[in-house]
């Protein structure tokens, strides 16, 4: 149900592991918010690079991603992590609870549905190759 559920956040990728521990602290402490990140002297100091995604479902969110997502609170911070050579930080802006109903059903067993086609191709294509 987690994964069907809408989520609205920012993701900050950082470089250098200090300036994106030192950026969480500002953040945590409000002593910064992501606007002012986007700014001049924050992005000439390191790469980074704040991309706003939602609200979307986590149906194709890397699986990294989704977990620290739906461990997270609306209006709260990831701690850093390293994720593909870079330091991530997430900032949940919004969370809307999946409602059990008959779309929500039906989206589950089109997932589903999915996942086994794609079993199913990954079988045959092995099969064919071997």
């Amino acid at each position: 149900k987690d994964i069907l559920s809408l989520y609205t956040y920012d993701l900050i990728s950082i470089f250098e592991s200090d300036f994106a521990h030192e950026i969480y602290f500002q953040l945590e402490s409000e002593e910064l918010n992501i606007k002012n990140l986007e700014g001049e002297q924050y992005a000439m100091k390191s790469k980074l690079k704040i991309s706003s995604f939602g609200p979307n479902d986590l149906v194709k969110t890397n699986q990294i991603l989704r977990e620290k997502l739906i461990n997270l609170s609306k209006g709260e911070l990831s701690y850093p992590f390293k994720f593909n050579n870079f330091w991530i930080i997430i900032n949940l802006k919004e969370k809307e609870e999946a409602e059990f109903n008959d779309f929500i059903k039906s989206k589950m067993v089109l997932a589903l549905f999915d996942n086994w086609i794609t079993l199913l191709s990954i079988k045959s294509v092995k099969r064919f190759l071997v």
